[in-house]
């Protein structure tokens, strides 16, 4: 176990040979040994510095909420040996990129030179929302500490550049035809060391209430994650559709979603617009509870 207690889990496949390449453990930062030596997971004190200085970084020209339970660490390993760092932790681009000194600022006091670096193609990326409608998810740390890249979200992306954006702007129609009712979030990971674009496709699993839950007047009703993995997968893959997963691959993730477990998608995307791989992420724990039970 990498946390003290099994919190949020996922498995992380690789869909061209079906291969798991990673487990995905994600626990709020301030149940971590981040905060406290009670909990887990082990760190060696640079990458817990490094991890810290992106967590705790204020900018004092800015009014971001910014809260503490909205921090996230996920830990990327495969049987105990880390992978990654995953740090969650949003900044809005506007209130950071406003100018050259508060964007020094930022990546200075976040701790990740190499940020600079990605500057270009976050902005080739947003070029078509306002700034305002940019925002830094988080960044990838390796086992050291060192910057592996940096997530960005934007209201829609601009692809144009891409010599092949065929496919890409498939798999980025999801989350803008959905805009109003969103079932969907797409974000853009860009590396400093790497032409190489990772386009993530979060789905939504709603928690809705309703009547008398907890006798509160409320009942807390859980969605069958089950039936909306069946619709987002045929939305992905459907004859006429965005087709975005190949049969194969929908049955390949149909055959791992056990109980109420449920999926994400992941595609790494060349300089050229060109498919490198896909992966899925399979949940099985959820705050606490084991999906393949259920």
């Amino acid at each position: 176990m990498i946390f003290t207690d099994d919190y949020n889990i996922a498995d992380k496949y690789r869909l061209s040979d079906g291969e798991k390449v990673s487990t995905v453990e994600m626990m709020p930062a301030r149940f971590t040994s981040l905060d406290n030596a009670k909990y887990g997971p082990v760190l060696d004190t640079p990458v817990k510095e490094a991890i810290n200085k992106y967590f705790n970084f204020k900018l004092f020209t800015s009014n971001d909420p910014n809260y503490i339970f909205d921090n996230d660490l996920y830990v990327y390993h495969l049987d105990g040996v880390y992978q990654e760092f995953f740090c969650k932790k949003f900044y809005a681009y506007s209130k950071v990129a406003l100018n050259p000194s508060l964007w020094k600022l930022f990546v200075d006091g976040v701790g990740q030179p190499k940020i600079y670096d990605v500057r270009e193609k976050i902005d080739k990326f947003t070029s078509i929302s306002d700034a305002t409608c940019t925002y830094f998810t988080g960044i990838s740390l390796s086992p050291t500490g060192d910057l592996i890249s940096i997530r960005v979200y934007d209201s829609q992306y601009n692809l144009s550049e891409l010599t092949d954006n065929d496919f890409l702007s498939r798999v980025n129609e999801i989350p803008l035809a959905s805009i109003f009712s969103p079932i969907c979030k797409g974000s853009i990971d860009v590396y400093p060391d790497s032409d190489l674009i990772t386009y993530r496709l979060n789905f939504k699993y709603a928690k809705l209430f309703d009547d008398n839950y907890e006798g509160k007047g409320i009942i807390k009703y859980t969605p069958n994650m089950k039936d909306l993995s069946r619709t987002y997968l045929d939305l992905v893959s459907r004859d006429g559709g965005v087709q975005v997963l190949t049969g194969d691959q929908v049955e390949f993730i149909e055959s791992k979603l056990v109980g109420e477990s449920y999926f994400n998608l992941e595609y790494d995307v060349n300089p050229d617009g060109t498919v490198a791989e896909v992966y899925a992420y399979i949940h099985t724990v959820h705050e606490f509870k084991d999906l393949t039970t259920q």
